[in-house]
């Protein structure tokens, strides 16, 4: 973020000693606020202020906050830039391309205005109470390439809670199952997590290219209307999915090709970091109702174009379009679709224009973990065009998301998750989200049996959705079938490779099986590829906190900045310390952290669980206390309960009452 005073040079010469004294007020108002909003103050550059932020939100919010505190100063008026981009720290300097760009943006904003790239708008839109007007391309001084800004408005919100994970135990994963990749990515963008976007992990090396497997890189929009790109970033993961239907082509998730929609690669690069044999590119041009897709398909192995078209329709026969797209493609590198294949990508029926376009809305904003708008919109569409499946597995799971986030009261959004995904079902029961859909529903009201069989129908259908592999990985670790939920994880890493989410996921899978050393391989990786990631620091100490080793895992935390023994603060970093002060014997200290922990949970504290509570007793072996909390949490259908019924390997696991418990669960068998 870069500030900048309106007027200064101005004043400098007119009065010096007034310039001065406004310049110091001015950082006097600046500094509390920065450290209000998480942030780093860097530099003083003459009239100018230069400072650093772990999340998008938080920048902006910050920047909000300047503004309206300055808004009636009639000595003061500023400008700020702001940027999300890749920075470089050393000692009291910062350096990088991200740096340049914000310096570039700063003068663009008005005179009491915020301006920002097109980056960090996308990071911040669905926040409420922001609004970004489009400014236009600008060609800005060392930057090779037009950038795109935004004029930033709206009321500053509360500073974000940097680390606070919805309890330590199983959020990440039933997040994971209900929003997908993508989804869990963007919640996390509040924490900083928008940095992956642009961090880029190196290629991997020495591994077998997959013969018959294809990345399907971000479209680009030409319909000159920036407000499209939510309609071309639509039908660029339609087609995705489309082609997932194909069981013989591996196809890259939608997670790991959208990093490279900011910065551009060669492709056999691209090739090289996707692990994949064929890269197709293409560009969406929308004209009204009409729409032309070009694309074409190379061998980014050997650089060679091997085919390409263009395509244009009316929009209400855009499935069409896409699964001409999809059969040219797999005759192009000589797939053969089996019948059952051949009917799924061929059968589309057309659309209604503005249904669609509802649809698509509702699918931008349930990405940017805004389920409520997302609701909104696929409600429209439904009203729209009550015939179209896909819209109504969307609608269930964002109703399946509600109750992740609101759990004390599931009962009215799962029932309408579960009137979504059978009116899906009912519609196209050969539709694998409509499974998936209903796999969590099942899996939300611990319905295992039916749970099971809706995911394997839905890999079945989306054999390459990395989604349903992985949320079909986090059901079978709850089950017990480990090996089985290893070979799931990786599968889905395979076909998302850049995900930092299902990196995670295998490493997770690990600390189930007791496989420390491994699972510390994995989160490591995962810090080494995003260093910047909130949740990836955190991970990183799980394997030491499970093995009681409390030294190494404080250590962790603290070169982080997280302060365990402070009031306040994060919920998780603690939660893990108190688990390996419990396993190391240091019960004392545990319950130190426990107590304050607990206070927080009565006095509503939204990010702990009553299943969090309850394993940090059971690491004591304080059997009344555990399932006094275990119990509470039953109760309340919370979530993480799945996962403490499992992973924990406690003094009070084995006790009779918690073997009560997991058939009360109907885990009995598992």
């Amino acid at each position: 973020m870069f500030t900048d005073m309106v007027g200064y040079t101005a004043l400098m010469g007119a009065d010096e000693r007034k310039a001065l004294a406004l310049l110091e007020r001015t950082h006097d108002i600046l500094r509390p606020l920065i450290n209000r909003f998480h942030g780093k103050w860097l530099q003083v550059i003459g009239d100018g202020t230069l400072s650093r932020f772990n999340s998008a939100v938080d920048a902006v919010n910050c920047a909000l906050a300047i503004q309206a505190e300055l808004e009636n100063d009639p000595d003061i008026k500023l400008r700020i830039g702001l940027h999300l981009g890749d920075v470089v720290v050393r000692e009291e300097n910062i350096f990088g391309d991200g740096v340049n760009i914000a310096s570039r943006i700063e003068p663009l904003a008005r005179p009491g205005g915020v301006a920002c790239t097109e980056e960090m708008y996308y990071a911040v839109c669905n926040q409420p109470g922001i609004e970004g007007e489009f400014l236009g391309e600008k060609e800005l001084k060392n930057v090779d390439h037009p950038v795109r800004v935004y004029a930033l408005s709206g009321e500053a919100a509360p500073p974000s809670e940097t680390a606070d994970i919805r309890g330590v135990l199983g959020v990440l994963n039933w997040r994971h199952v209900l929003l997908g990749t993508t989804g869990l990515i963007l919640l996390a963008g509040a924490m900083g997590l928008f940095v992956l976007i642009n961090q880029r992990p190196e290629p991997s090396s020495g591994i077998l290219v997959e013969a018959a497997s294809i990345a399907v890189l971000p479209l680009e929009n030409l319909s000159g209307d920036a407000e499209q790109e939510y309609f071309v970033d639509g039908i660029h993961d339609e087609l995705i999915t489309t082609l997932a239907k194909i069981g013989g082509l591996t196809v890259i998730s939608r997670t790991s090709v959208m990093q490279y929609k900011t910065k551009k690669k060669p492709l056999p690069v691209i090739a090289k970091e996707l692990n994949v044999s064929s890269v197709l590119e293409g560009t969406v041009r929308r004209a009204g109702d009409r729409v032309r897709v070009t694309v074409q398909l190379i061998d980014a192995v050997n650089d060679q174009h091997l085919w390409g078209n263009s395509y244009e329709r009316e929009l209400t026969d855009i499935l069409a379009l896409q699964s001409d797209v999809a059969q040219a493609i797999a005759a192009e590198i000589q797939i053969e679709l089996t019948p059952q294949e051949q009917a799924r990508v061929a059968n589309v029926p057309p659309v209604v224009p503005e249904a669609y376009e509802a649809y698509l809305k509702g699918r931008h904003f349930f990405d940017r973990l805004a389920p409520g708008d997302a609701i909104e919109y696929f409600e429209r569409s439904v009203e729209l065009d009550p015939t179209y499946a896909p819209v109504f597995a969307d609608l269930a799971d964002a109703y399946s998301l509600l109750v992740v986030l609101s759990p004390q009261n599931p009962d009215a959004p799962t029932a309408k998750a579960r009137a979504a995904a059978e009116e899906a079902l009912e519609l196209d029961p050969g539709l694998g989200k409509a499974h998936a859909a209903m796999a969590n529903v099942e899996t939300l009201a611990w319905n295992w049996s039916a749970a099971e069989q809706n995911y394997r129908k839905a890999i079945e259908l989306s054999p390459n959705s990395s989604t349903v592999r992985d949320s079909y990985a986090a059901f079978l670790r709850f089950m017990g079938r480990l090996d089985e939920a290893l070979a799931e994880a990786k599968r889905a890493r395979q076909l998302d490779p850049l995900s930092p989410l299902t990196n995670l996921m295998v490493g997770w899978t690990y600390v189930f099986r007791g496989e420390y050393d491994k699972a510390s391989e994995e989160y490591q990786a995962v810090l080494d590829m995003y260093p910047e990631w909130t949740f990836a620091r955190l991970n990183v100490a799980i394997p030491y906190a499970m093995q009681g080793m409390h030294e190494q895992t404080i250590a962790i935390f603290e070169r982080w900045g997280w302060d365990i023994h402070q009031p306040g603060g994060s919920s998780a970093p603690k939660s893990w310390t108190a688990i390996a002060y419990g396993r190391g014997g240091e019960h004392e200290k545990a319950l130190m952290i426990i107590n304050e922990l607990e206070q927080r949970f009565w006095q509503g504290e939204e990010d702990l669980w009553a299943a969090t509570i309850g394993v940090l007793y059971a690491n004591l072996g304080n059997e009344e206390k555990a399932f006094e909390w275990m119990e509470r949490s039953y109760e309340r259908r919370e979530i993480d309960l799945l996962e403490a019924s499992q992973v924990w390997r406690c003094p009070v696991c084995d006790r009779p009452r918690f073997k009560a418990l997991r058939r009360k669960m109907g885990l009995e068998n598992s």
